[in-house]
C-alpha cells in the first residue's frame, strides 16, 4: 500500500510541473485537474475547487498548494 501511495504521489507531482509548463491552462491531464484530484487524491479535493473557472493567478496558488 505504501508503494503505491508514494507512486501515485510522483505521478501527482508530474502532472503539477506540467501544468505549470501548460501555463495553468487545465490541460495536464484529460478529465481536468480539478476531478482528476477529486478521484486520486480526495483529501486535498478542496484547494483545486472549481479550477476550471479560475483566473490564471488563482490557479498557480492553488497548484502551488497541492506541491
Amino acid at each position: 500500500m505504501r508503494q503505491e501511495s508514494e507512486t501515485l504521489m510522483v505521478q501527482i507531482r508530474k502532472i503539477l510541473r506540467l501544468e505549470r509548463a501548460h501555463g495553468y491552462n487545465d490541460d495536464a491531464v484529460m478529465c481536468g485537474l480539478e476531478e482528476f484530484i477529486r478521484l486520486n487524491l480526495p483529501t486535498a479535493a478542496r484547494l483545486v475547487s472549481g479550477y476550471g473557472q479560475l483566473k490564471h493567478f488563482d490557479r498557480r496558488r492553488a497548484i502551488s498548494q497541492l506541491d
